[in-house]
């Protein structure tokens, strides 16, 4: 009562060569927010974003600038499913690639809670993905990875290449990453659109940027 915005207490035991251990102590296992009109509810070692008033702008901004998305879409890098749900509402099918289990499951979860049976979802690194999944037609490709962005350039080639969506929407968390990436993502024949930064950390050197290329 005394803390009334935590939700659950979780305890965590990782030993020298043993797998961790995750343990519920007291309280709901799962959190809950929502966005875009979408419930989502997710695990405590799952990513999600914890400015939630900037989250809702930068999910929002990315799925304006999308548009109206009546094909398909190939979410990278897909955590808890946020983009995936956004896109699948109006997609014909929406997949999301994820390598941290417990966010699958999560986005799993998700899909049946808000009843959006043309999502999937396939547990892996992108990067190892990248070539079975571009033997599909994609029309967009939203990628969102960790600060290191894709450092392998070969699976930016593939995506350009094989893949070829027509729109890649790029999540960045590193300005640095996120030029060169779309440096090379140009250099294959895309054009960079548009850049829109999100303060999603105030009184700090830290921004998201949301990109869009187009083919």
């Amino acid at each position: 009562q005394e803390l009334s915005q935590v939700k659950g207490v979780h305890q965590h035991i990782l030993r020298r060569g043993e797998p961790l251990r995750y343990t519920t102590l007291a309280g709901d296992p799962y959190l809950s927010y929502e966005i875009g009109g979408l419930t989502f509810s997710l695990q405590p070692m799952s990513f999600f974003q914890v400015n939630m008033a900037q989250a809702r702008r930068l999910f929002d901004r990315s799925i304006e600038l999308l548009g109206t998305i009546d094909g398909r879409v190939l979410d990278a890098y897909c955590g808890v499913g946020v983009m995936t749900l956004l896109s699948a509402r109006t997609a014909a099918e929406a997949v999301g690639v994820e390598i941290v289990s417990m966010a699958v499951d999560d986005a799993k979860r998700n899909a049946q809670l808000n009843g959006l049976a043309n999502a999937r979802f396939v547990t892996g690194l992108f990067q190892e993905q990248v070539l079975r999944l571009g033997k599909e037609a994609w029309d967009v490709v939203v990628l969102d990875p960790p600060r290191e962005g894709i450092a392998d350039r070969m699976a930016l080639q593939v995506l350009a290449v094989v893949v070829h969506p027509r729109h890649i929407l790029y999540i960045s968390c590193n300005p640095a990453t996120l030029a060169r990436d779309c440096r090379h993502l140009t250099q294959e024949g895309y054009h960079l659109r548009l850049i829109q930064p999100v303060d999603m950390f105030p009184h700090t050197y830290h921004i998201e940027s949301i990109a869009l290329l187009e083919k």
